[in-house]
């Protein structure tokens, strides 16, 4: 059994937790505006710096890949903790984003390299499981324990990467097995001309593009959308409304991932996929709807995010899905480090919605984010999935 529970496979900012904007502001005088900065620098450099994962994921081992890549993560929590400045820690939180994503992309090829559509379900489930039991319980222990010290998040990150990589360590029937596997894909030798069609047919075809800028709007709407809901929130209402409605969504976003992903990725196949994306899209603009007309009432905002987190847990699981899909055998890693990219748009939609938000109305915010997810969804219904060979190498 492979620890699948190192990465998820959605897309939420790295590293993006506020108590990491809190430390670059207490600790180095910097503003709110400054810290957001440098939290979004870090995500989306070390996702596109990620674009080296399709390479690793052809590695001879790996599985040390992996290892060494989680070494990275606990160094760069250690160091981060006795940072003196905004660029040193700035450059930490690049080097632990490009590890994490590293080794996201990694473990997608993995799962998508299992033979049969339900194996790959299960184990994306279990995967997507247990990383937002991570997200969900993450904030509450990293509040606990910042009150102790301004910078002991960064040693109980330390400590928690060490848990994953002592399991590595202890389980030596792990590294076999991933070995194993990486030999079979690696007996797909590419002749000369087998790269020239990687090249020209599946790169330049535009189902790779189209699904990396499709992953890219989705993500700006659903990746992080409590930080543009709490600026619109600051807007109008007080500082103890916002964070009594922001408790309220994070939880529900949690609860509804948790109890629903498994069932809702058990029913999504290649024949339902378009219709499912449907649904996400009409939850995502539902939820847009209930957001903009809720006012304080903390019922409206829980069915907000019960129908916006509902979206998240068809889209992205069907990303993943679709990106075997369309992924030759010899390719996958390419293919899930350029689709990564898409990731970048949860990193950006907190600074571009926070500018509409301070310049436009609240009707022209929320109408935007409703066109991005649209047009989101109608990039995939171009890529006409239906008619695309299943991939079950």
């Amino acid at each position: 059994m492979f620890p699948f529970f190192l990465v998820s496979p959605d897309y939420r900012p790295r590293c993006s937790h506020p108590v990491f904007g809190d430390i670059l502001t207490a600790a180095f005088g910097e503003s709110i505006t400054s810290a957001g900065f440098a939290l979004s620098l870090s995500s989306i450099v070390g996702i596109v710096l990620s674009l080296y994962a399709g390479r690793l994921a052809h590695a001879k081992n790996a599985w040390m890949t992996i290892f060494i890549l989680l070494l990275l993560i606990l160094l760069s929590m250690f160091l981060g903790a006795l940072s003196g400045g905004l660029a040193t820690l700035t450059l930490l939180l690049i080097v632990m984003n490009f590890a994490y994503s590293c080794i996201e992309i990694l473990l997608r090829t993995y799962i998508s390299s299992q033979k049969g559509i339900l194996d790959k379900k299960k184990i994306f489930s279990a995967n997507y499981f247990a990383v937002n039991m991570g997200w969900a319980l993450g904030p509450l222990l990293g509040a606990q324990v910042q009150g102790w010290q301004l910078n002991a998040i960064f040693y109980a990150g330390a400590i928690a990467s060490l848990f994953p990589l002592i399991w590595l360590i202890i389980r030596t029937d792990v590294p076999r097995e991933f070995r194993i596997q990486q030999v079979k894909n690696n007996k797909e030798r590419l002749s000369t001309d087998s790269k020239k069609i990687l090249r020209q047919e599946d790169f330049s075809s535009g189902k790779l593009f189209l699904l990396t800028l499709a992953s890219f709007l989705g993500a700006f709407v659903y990746g992080n959308p409590v930080a543009y809901l709490s600026q619109h929130l600051v807007q109008h209402y007080s500082a103890q409304t916002t964070s009594s409605i922001v408790s309220l969504m994070m939880f529900t976003n949690a609860a509804v991932v948790l109890l629903f992903q498994h069932y809702i990725i058990s029913k999504i196949t290649r024949g339902n996929m378009l219709k499912f994306l449907m649904i996400a899209t009409g939850c995502f603009v539902a939820g847009l709807i209930i957001f903009l007309h809720a006012g304080e009432s903390r019922p409206a905002w829980i069915a907000g995010m019960f129908l916006f987190a509902l979206g998240e847990v068809i889209f992205v699981p069907t990303l993943f899905l679709i990106t075997d899909l369309i992924a030759p055998a010899y390719a996958r890693g390419s293919y899930f480090s350029v689709q990564n990219l898409g990731a970048t748009g949860a990193a950006l939609s907190p600074f571009v919605m926070g500018y509409i938000l301070s310049t436009e109305d609240s009707v022209v915010a929320f109408g935007f984010l409703g066109i991005v997810i649209f047009f989101s969804f109608l990039l995939i219904y171009c890529m006409r999935i239906n008619q695309l060979r299943v991939n079950e190498s």
